[in-house]
This record gives C-alpha cells, sequence and structure tokens, in this order.
C-alpha cells in the first residue's frame, strides 16, 4: 500500500498542519482538542518516515514521542492503539534515516487537492515559532470536517492566540452540534448572521442532505510559496450559498510578511445589503477598542487592526464569551472561552483589509508601518519595506 504514490508526501501534512508547537490550531473533529499532537499521530509519521526515508518526520516522532509520556492515560487513545505492535512492525520493515529539523525560515506549504495551507517561521524553535493555518476545502462539512472554509488560526511564542474553541465531548453532542461544526465557532465573517452550512444527521436539522456539506466546498484558488512575501486565496462562496443566497463572492486572501505578521483580505459581493460580522476567537483575554483589538495571552499578544476604509463602516466591536446555545452541563467546570465580534454595517460589497501583528510580551516589539495607495499596500516591517498588490 506505501509503494503508492499518493503516500510519498502524506506525512508533509501532519508536519505542517499539526505543528509540534501548538494547541488548538487545525481543523475538523479532534478528540484531542486542547492537547499538543500526540502518539497516535507520531506513529503514523514514523511509518512513512521508514517509507520515503524523510529525515523531518523522524524530527516530528521524536518530539512527539519525548512528549507524550502519558499516552496510556489518555480517554482518546484506549481501546483504539497498540503502539508496541507498530514499534515491532516497524522495526521488521523500515530502517528509519537520521533525524533533520525542518527549515526555519519563512514558508509556506500548500495542499491545493485537500485545500489546506500553513505558513510557518522557525518552525523548530518552541518560543519563537509563529505559523498560521488555513482551510478551503473541496469537502466542505461533510463527515467529521465543520463549516470553516476560508477559516484560520494564528500561533505564536508558544501560544494559540487565534485558536479553535470548545472541548470535545463525543460525535454529535451538543458541544459539537451547536458549536464547533458552525461557522460561527470559527476565525471567520458571518453575512446578516448567517454562515456556512454545517449541519448533519445528528443536528436535527430538517431538511438535511449530506450533500449540502459538499456543495458547501471551498477551494483554494491561488498561492505563492516562492516570493519574498508569501500568499494564499481561498474562495468559500459556495460555502455560505445554503444560508446565505444572496452572496455572489466571497474570497479570503493572506499575506506573510517578513516571517512577521500577517496581512488579510476579505471580499464579499452580495445582490442585497446585509451586515457583516468578523469573527476571531481565543482561549486568552481580549481588549477591545473602537476599531482594534488584542488578544491577550499569558507571554504573547496579538494586535489586530482595520486598515482600509471598512473602518468607517465599524459599528461596534465586542468580546463575548460562551459557547452560544451549547448545554452549560457538557462543559460544567471548564475553562470558557471567548471571541471578538467586529460589526460592519450592511452594503452590498465588503472588503475588509486587516493586520496581524503577534508579539511577545516582553522585550523589543515589531515596528510596522503601512501606506494604502489605491489597491497597494506599502508596508514596513522592522525597517524593511515590501509592497502588497490588493
Amino acid at each position: 500500500m506505501f509503494n503508492k504514490t499518493f503516500y510519498e508526501n502524506t506525512g508533509d501534512f501532519p508536519l505542517y498542519c499539526m505543528p509540534v508547537h501548538s494547541k488548538r490550531a487545525s481543523f475538523c473533529d479532534q478528540s484531542s482538542i486542547g492537547d499538543f499532537p500526540g502518539l497516535k499521530l507520531a506513529y503514523n509519521i514514523k511509518h512513512y518516515a521508514g517509507v520515503n526515508q524523510k529525515p523531518e518526520y523522524v524530527w516530528y516522532y521524536n518530539q512527539l514521542k519525548g512528549r507524550d509520556t502519558e499516552a496510556h492515560t489518555k480517554f482518546y487513545n484506549f481501546g483504539w492503539w497498540d503502539f508496541g505492535y507498530d514499534d515491532l512492525r516497524f522495526n521488521i520493515l523500515w530502517d528509519a534515516p537520521e533525524e533533520q529539523a525542518p527549515s526555519n525560515d519563512p514558508l509556506l506549504k500548500v495542499f491545493p487537492i485537500t485545500g489546506w495551507a500553513a505558513f510557518h517561521n522557525k518552525m523548530t524553535e518552541r518560543d519563537n515559532h509563529i505559523h498560521m493555518v488555513f482551510k478551503c476545502s473541496p469537502f466542505g462539512s461533510i463527515s467529521h470536517s465543520h463549516g470553516d472554509q476560508n477559516a484560520f488560526t494564528l500561533h505564536a511564542f508558544g501560544e494559540t492566540l487565534a485558536a479553535i474553541t470548545g472541548y470535545y465531548g463525543g460525535f454529535g453532542v451538543d458541544m459539537h452540534t451547536k458549536w464547533r461544526r458552525q461557522t460561527f465557532s470559527k476565525n471567520l465573517p458571518l453575512f446578516g448572521g448567517k454562515g456556512q452550512y454545517g449541519e448533519n444527521k445528528n443536528t436535527g436539522y430538517e431538511g438535511h442532505q449530506d450533500r449540502f456539506c459538499i456543495e458547501a466546498g471551498g477551494q483554494i484558488t491561488d498561492y505563492d510559496t516562492e516570493s519574498d512575501v508569501k500568499m494564499v486565496e481561498g474562495d468559500a462562496t459556495s460555502s455560505y450559498k445554503y444560508f446565505v443566497p444572496e452572496i455572489e463572492s466571497y474570497k479570503r486572501k493572506i499575506w506573510f510578511v517578513k516571517g512577521k505578521v500577517f496581512v488579510m483580505q476579505d471580499k464579499a459581493s452580495l445582490s442585497e445589503e446585509k451586515d457583516m460580522t468578523w469573527l476571531m476567537h481565543t482561549t486568552f483575554a481580549n481588549e477591545v477598542a473602537e476599531k482594534s483589538f488584542t488578544i491577550q495571552g499569558e507571554v504573547a499578544h496579538l494586535d489586530v487592526n482595520f486598515i482600509n476604509e471598512s473602518q468607517d463602516n465599524i459599528l461596534s466591536v465586542k468580546n463575548v464569551e460562551g459557547f452560544g446555545e451549547v448545554d452549560p452541563y457538557e462543559y460544567q467546570d471548564l475553562e470558557i472561552h471567548r471571541h471578538v465580534e467586529v460589526e460592519f454595517g450592511a452594503a452590498k460589497d465588503h472588503n475588509i483589509l486587516t493586520l496581524l501583528v503577534p508579539n511577545k510580551n516582553e522585550g523589543q516589539q515589531v515596528e510596522v508601518s503601512h501606506k494604502l495607495i489605491g489597491d497597494t499596500l506599502e508596508l514596513t516591517v522592522d525597517g524593511k519595506s515590501v509592497t502588497i498588490k490588493l
């Protein structure tokens, strides 16, 4: 089986999209949500290291193996895995190459068929690692996927500041159907309060058909992994069509500049005016201002500023706690998470340009300035300037 071409680079997916140093930074159903990537994933990538002789996969395995020393105590491993058998099978079939750490340079890894992408800088340095994982999948919200096309997470300096929130209590429970599958629990916009199709047979939605989940798929339409400024773009128009039939286009484009800051553009066109609610979720505290906000972690923070004329259309910036209509019993005695809601006034066309700057709480801060001239953004980061064509 492993001799198929399909498996030659399969291990790249967890390497880049389930990063070693982060929690709550990836997508879809995860029984291990809130934990670091664990031993089950480590043993999977170890097999790919043997098959394909990829030394970076050995590095990933060793990082997870050395950290997850109590795997047998975690409920999501009970009865599912026999690590002893995996060791035996590997030792009989393969010889692993020597460990080699992946590049620490700024990079963008794109998986266009599955619709995932990941930006990284200083990937092997836990306290300096910055990454963003992005998803715009043609598989929509089918099966274990969610209504989260064009969503992202952002991790910096040891903390996932823009995160996936909530808890895993089982497939089909309230937290799963009323929060985690739904667009309003993601770092995404809502139009007229509505999001993407995230229903399934467990949500009790009348008239549900699985084909609606597939029809709500998105697509990575453009990316640049080679230039100094890395870029990815996703089109999630179809993802919103079921609940927002007036939507004509919705695209999100993200640039990674100097391995330090992100620029994000959300462009939407509708056949009639609708307000837009721009969401960002976190497990940390938020400090909101009139036109901006900051996610305040324990060792790092994320400054979020809206830098084009869209800021003039901001009606409110609110900090919201809780998990919507989820039964409180399901998260009894657990930490309550929170998110920021930025409300933009009703319009047929929305063009939101956002600057996201992560920094450590202590030490030298990244210095960023910008100038917007028409559809060109001139950005200066720590004295070095770049030009972005919007």
